[in-house]
């Protein structure tokens, strides 16, 4: 199964879940807005595994099953109304660290390349 972490008005995330669908390769979608603005998450640095989720989904990672996650990260925190600015730049501050630090192939790994953010 892949794990696609992104925007569901990203065309790239809508097109790739798509093609996942069309190719029948299980996934498992978890829309970064929704996460950022009322997710949950825990992550311990030592064992390098924790959990992120909102609304009853829990992902847990690692986790076998994932043979790889599909980000496309997008920092809403300018958007939002100002009583949710920190809530959501802490939780893209726990998203980044734990993509960053996850025993798993991971494809837009956080600090590797930036130069994907400038993407439109």
């Amino acid at each position: 199964m892949i794990l696609i972490i992104g925007s569901g008005h990203d065309r790239t995330i809508v097109h790739t879940v798509r093609a996942a669908k069309h190719a029948r390769v299980p996934y498992l979608f978890v829309d970064i807005v929704r996460f950022l603005r009322e997710g949950q998450y825990s992550w311990d640095f030592g064992e390098r595994c924790g959990c992120l989720g909102y609304d009853g989904l829990v992902v847990e990672l690692p986790d076998p099953q994932i043979s790889g996650i599909y980000l496309r990260l997008v920092d809403i925190s300018a958007i939002v109304p100002a009583q949710e600015q920190r809530a959501v730049r802490t939780r893209m501050r726990a998203l980044t660290e734990m993509l960053r630090n996850v025993d798993a192939v991971v494809v837009n790994r956080p600090g590797l390349d930036m130069s994907n953010w400038a993407k439109a």
